[in-house]
């Protein structure tokens, strides 16, 4: 009782709104004594959102041609994936089929208040105040597969194609294989401009006075010959 691993009783009427609503927010079940009994509440299902209609690929869709060619730019100290640039205030990292960092390559951006960091594969991290103890999204710790907390997804309805900007939407266990990619890390900024059809880009960014953590992302059409 009352130790790590353990079981603590707390009566509800001494626990603030805030931080019922917190133990709710972070529990995996809540159960009622009013709602039945354990084995009632466990058999409960919760109703099933319905499910988009599906996606359907167009014949001849653009998501088949061939990634724009990425120019490999003049780098200080490269080291075969990556290097300064001429200023010295970016490290740019170059991935692509079988061309992958040995371990996760962090840029960390935080501000007194805030704080996030993103991998070279797009996984990424944030929290407020505390890294530890205060996240707001995931972080599985672990450097071979180096999982994604968040995702972005870019969905064409016209040729119906879903694609993410990020190298690596699945983690470092899911191999680049259409073209090359460059992810540009800068101070409080990581930039990843892609190169597929539809010439996405994504940039993750910390204001330095503001406690939140800033993912866009622009995409211009590229039309060729015969469609768009």
């Amino acid at each position: 009782m009352d130790q790590p691993g353990g079981v603590y009783l707390r009566s509800a009427t001494k626990i603030s709104k805030e931080e019922l609503i917190a133990l709710q927010a972070a529990a995996r079940m809540v159960l009622v004594a009013a709602r039945g009994t354990l084995r009632q509440q466990l058999a409960a299902t919760t109703p099933v959102a319905a499910k988009p209609r599906r996606l359907l690929r167009r014949a001849g869709s653009s998501a088949k041609s061939p990634p724009r060619p990425c120019a490999f730019m003049e780098l200080k100290y490269f080291n075969g994936l990556g290097g300064f640039t001429e200023d010295g205030k970016e490290f740019v990292i170059y991935l692509g089929p079988g061309r992958q960092t040995p371990l996760p390559w962090i840029n960390i951006m935080a501000n007194p208040k805030f704080g996030a960091f993103v991998s070279e594969s797009g996984a990424e991290c944030v929290w407020g105040r505390n890294s530890q103890n205060d996240r707001l999204t995931p972080w599985f710790n672990d450097p071979i597969s180096d999982p994604p907390g968040t995702a972005i997804y870019i969905r064409d309805d016209d040729i119906g194609v879903v694609w993410s900007p990020t190298p690596n939407r699945s983690g470092r266990r899911t191999p680049i294989v259409r073209g090359m990619v460059r992810v540009t890390q800068h101070l409080n900024t990581t930039a990843t401009p892609s190169n597929n059809g539809c010439s996405p880009s994504c940039r993750s960014m910390m204001p330095a006075d503001c406690r939140c953590a800033c993912s866009g992302c622009a995409c211009a059409t590229i039309r060729r010959a015969g469609g768009s």
